[in-house]
C-alpha cells in the first residue's frame, strides 16, 4: 500500500472535516431559508382554531382569538407564531388553569386547556368565583348560574387580592371545612367570617347561614364541635315550629346552644 506524504494525508483530514462539518450547517441554513420562505407565505396563515377542554363549559372561541392577539384583519403566520409564548398567554387569563397549544400545517392551531372549576363565590367581590385552591376568578360571563356557597372573609385579609392570586388568608380552609362539614345536610349559603378576628368577645363569631334559613353564630376555636351540637338539636329544630323559618342558633359557648326564632 502506498503511503500517503504527511501533507498530502493533512489536507484530506481537513477536507474530510470541512465536508462533515458542513452537513449539519447546511442543514440549519436550508431550515432557515425553507421557514423564511414560509413566514412569507400567506397559505401559511392562521385561519382556524381547534379547541379541547376537560370542562363542560368551553371558553369562546373569539375570546381564545382575543387572548392569543390574533385577528382576521391582520393575519399571523404560523411559522411565526411561537406555541410557548402563546400558552402563556393563556394561563395570564384567570379562568384557564392550564393550557398547551400545537401547530397544524398548514394554517391551525389546536389549543387544549382546562378551566378552574367554581366551589364558592367571594362575597367581598362582585363576580369573583373560588376554585379548591383558593383562587379567585371572574364568574361570568364564563360560567353559567350556579348555586354555590357564599364566603365573606373582610377586607383586611384581602388586602392582596387581585383574579389569579391565590388567597393566603389561615380563613378561606376555615371556610371550606364548614362547607365540607354540611356536604350531607342542609346546604351552606353563606359564610360569613369578617368578624372571626374581632377584638371584642362578643362580635367574635363565625356566622353560617344554611339552604333551610338556621342561622349559626359558631366561634372561632373548635366550631367543628359545636356544628356537631347543631346537628344534634335536629330533634328539636325540626318540627312544625322551626321548618323554613329563619332560625338563630346561638353556638358560641361551648357545650351549649341558645335557639331564637322572630
Amino acid at each position: 500500500m502506498k503511503k500517503l506524504k504527511l501533507s498530502h494525508a493533512i489536507f484530506w483530514i481537513l477536507l474530510i472535516t470541512v465536508c462533515v462539518s458542513g452537513i449539519p450547517w447546511a442543514t440549519y441554513a436550508y431550515f432557515l431559508h425553507s421557514k423564511q420562505t414560509k413566514i412569507h407565505n400567506s397559505a401559511y396563515n392562521i385561519t382556524a382554531l381547534i379547541q379541547t377542554t376537560t370542562s363542560r363549559e368551553p371558553l369562546k372561541t373569539l375570546f381564545l382569538a382575543e387572548v392569543l392577539q390574533l385577528s382576521t384583519d391582520r393575519p399571523t403566520n404560523l411559522f411565526a407564531f411561537s406555541s410557548q409564548e402563546a400558552g402563556q398567554l393563556l394561563v395570564k387569563q384567570p379562568v384557564i388553569k392550564q393550557a398547551n397549544i400545537k401547530k397544524i400545517v398548514p394554517s391551525t392551531l389546536h389549543i387544549s386547556y382546562s378551566m378552574r372549576q367554581p366551589v364558592a363565590f367571594l362575597g367581598d367581590y362582585s363576580n369573583t368565583a373560588l376554585d379548591i385552591e383558593a383562587i379567585p376568578f371572574p364568574f361570568k360571563p364564563f360560567y353559567t348560574p350556579k348555586i354555590l356557597p357564599k364566603i365573606y372573609l373582610g377586607k383586611n385579609e384581602l388586602k392582596d387580592f387581585a383574579w389569579g392570586n391565590q388567597i393566603n388568608s389561615p380563613l378561606i380552609s376555615v371556610a371550606y371545612e364548614i362547607i365540607h362539614s354540611f356536604s350531607k345536610g342542609a346546604q351552606v349559603s353563606t359564610v360569613d367570617l369578617s368578624r372571626a378576628f374581632a377584638k371584642e368577645w362578643g362580635r367574635k363569631e363565625i356566622v353560617v347561614t344554611l339552604s333551610n334559613q338556621h342561622i349559626l353564630r359558631l366561634p372561632t376555636k373548635n366550631f367543628q364541635k359545636q356544628i356537631d351540637h347543631y346537628w344534634g338539636l335536629q330533634h328539636i329544630l325540626l318540627p312544625k315550629d322551626f321548618t323554613q323559618k329563619q332560625v338563630v342558633v346561638d353556638l358560641r359557648l361551648p357545650d351549649f346552644a341558645y335557639v331564637m326564632s322572630p
